[in-house]
């Protein structure tokens, strides 16, 4: 074959590897498009239109100015007026009685004052009910939103999901009226969200409105209690400042994955951690306001193990490799997991298809979902993956940490101390009949934990009730050190205890290993 005719089958394979690569690339832009469907329809829309979209052909250069472009009509800028007590102004600037504001103000002197805040909100149907965080609005007289043009509005409080102590999402729902339909914003899939993926805030930090930042989703599933017991958050590092609460966190699809909530930071201002409300949980929150007036939560009825699942109790439980949330108890008769035949040691996979891999997010999905709903459970039972069907029943009040000493019970002579840092004797039979414990019950007092050991890394403390060691029944204290003695280095077993709270008795499981 001469040069010429070589050049020209060159020439031919390279034309078609380019057809083929842009086929592929095709494929894959649509297979990426059709894998991402929103969850707008999960979302009761009562008004008109269809949500606000973009191109799924957005490259990554043009993707922020797409979504900017797009979504920023239903993004809106929220002003709040709070009339406060003068008494309490006095209470927040200092120990001043009024008689030292009398000096300044005489007998004219001022009552009370107007406080106000900022924040932002995402319109999410045509009607005009808007999204946004609770403490935004919370305890408002006036509410005020305005538009991407210059409009504006003043919003009425549809409802609210507190959180904080009140355990709730730190959601609100209000709205604002129009003759005409509003824009408003696609709701995305959470579930879909990766990490690493791009997105954008979209808000009003500190009063500049309409402003737009971007960065990646750093994390998903983190758990913050002190801000919510229900919600777990997505973490980026897209810039957020105080006035983007409650602005929407979007994808490059134009779809809203958050709602922006808080900051970790110790100047005021953005470090690059930022965390958002998911959608998921936004869309349970938001259907039931609208639907109800208020946020009622689905509850299962167990008792959960809160230590984590070590190595061994996975092998212990026969979770062959798995996680998940270990039932330690029923709660009552009348609990919905009780009557679907779930039982104590049971280990809970998955709830709704969703996997459960620690209590909180246990916690976050039963809780988002409405009392009445029937949901698949999965779990492992004896290294058998069963599912259990159930009836949510509503939660009985607000859940709230617990607090409170252990039982004083008084020490006897301790035994030796195993190699792990703790003590233990049997049982007095004065404290036995005390806690109404079985006289076949078996168990162990722990009578010291040392700081920093072993045991207290597994999570003992004093007066926890050591019941059984890898499934079996402790009987004596003595038998206790003597198994704990005769493991071999690395060796590994499985205590399950009781912790007597205000005479509430909860079970745990842990494990420790020889060094």
């Amino acid at each position: 074959m001469n040069q010429g005719k070589q050049k020209a089958v060159y020439l031919s394979i390279l034309v078609l590897a380019l057809l083929i690569g842009i086929g592929i690339g095709t494929v894959i832009t649509y297979r990426a498009s059709a894998e991402h469907q929103p969850v707008a329809d999960k979302i009761r829309i009562q008004g008109e239109g269809s949500p606000l979209s973009v191109s799924s052909r957005l490259d990554i250069v043009s993707g922020f100015a797409g979504v900017a472009d797009a979504v920023g009509p239903a993004v809106v800028n929220i002003s709040t007026k709070t009339k406060v007590k003068l008494s309490k102004m006095h209470q927040e600037m200092g120990p001043f009685g009024d008689d030292f504001w009398r000096r300044f103000f005489g007998d004219e002197m001022p009552r009370d004052y107007v406080q106000r805040n900022l924040g932002s909100g995402v319109i999410v149907d045509s009607k005009g009910f808007i999204v946004t965080n609770n403490h935004v609005v919370e305890d408002a007289d006036s509410i005020t939103v305005k538009l991407r043009d210059g409009r504006e509005f003043e919003a009425t409080v549809v409802g609210a999901d507190p959180g904080g102590a009140e355990g709730g999402a730190d959601l609100a729902v209000i709205r604002i009226h129009d003759t005409k339909p509003l824009p408003f914003a696609r709701i995305g899939d959470v579930d879909k969200l990766q990490i690493g993926e791009w997105v954008v805030a979209i808000g009003s930090p500190f009063g500049l409105e309409q402003t737009v930042t971007s960065g990646i989703v750093s994390a998903k599933g983190r758990a913050f209690p002190s801000q919510s017991l229900f919600s777990n958050y997505i973490q980026t590092d897209a810039a957020i400042n105080p006035g983007n609460s409650g602005g929407p966190l979007v994808n490059l699809r134009g779809e809203v994955v958050g709602i922006n909530t808080f900051i970790e930071t110790r100047t005021g201002g953005n470090l690059g951690i930022g965390f958002a409300v998911p959608s998921d949980v936004i869309v349970g929150v938001y259907n039931q306001i609208v639907e109800h007036g208020k946020v009622r939560r689905g509850y299962l009825g167990i008792s959960m193990n809160t230590l984590p699942m070590t190595d061994a109790m996975k092998a212990h439980f026969k979770l062959k490799g798995k996680s998940g949330v270990l039932v330690t108890d029923l709660s009552g008769d009348d609990s919905p997991a009780k009557a679907a035949g779930i039982q104590p040691e049971d280990v809970i996979v998955a709830v709704n298809g969703k996997p459960v891999g620690d209590p909180d997010a246990l916690r976050g999905v039963v809780a988002n979902l409405a009392p009445g709903t029937k949901v698949p459970v999965t779990l492992v039972r004896d290294g058998r993956e069963i599912t259990k069907e159930l009836t949510l029943k509503e939660r009985p009040g607000q859940l709230s940490a617990r607090s409170g000493r252990p039982m004083d019970i008084d020490a006897a002579d301790e035994t030796p101390k195993p190699e792990i840092g703790l003590t233990v004797e049997d049982i007095p039979p004065r404290l036995a009949e005390q806690l109404d414990l079985k006289a076949d019950a078996g168990g162990i007092l722990v009578t010291e934990v040392k700081p920093g050991s072993l045991a207290d890394d597994a999570g003992l403390i004093k007066n926890d009730l050591i019941m059984t060691l890898d499934g079996a029944k402790v009987e004596t204290a003595r038998a206790f050190v003597e198994r704990i003695r005769s493991l071999k280095a690395g060796e590994s077993v499985v205590i399950k205890f009781h912790r007597f709270i205000e005479r509430t008795k909860l079970t745990y499981y842990t494990s420790l290993t020889k060094p």
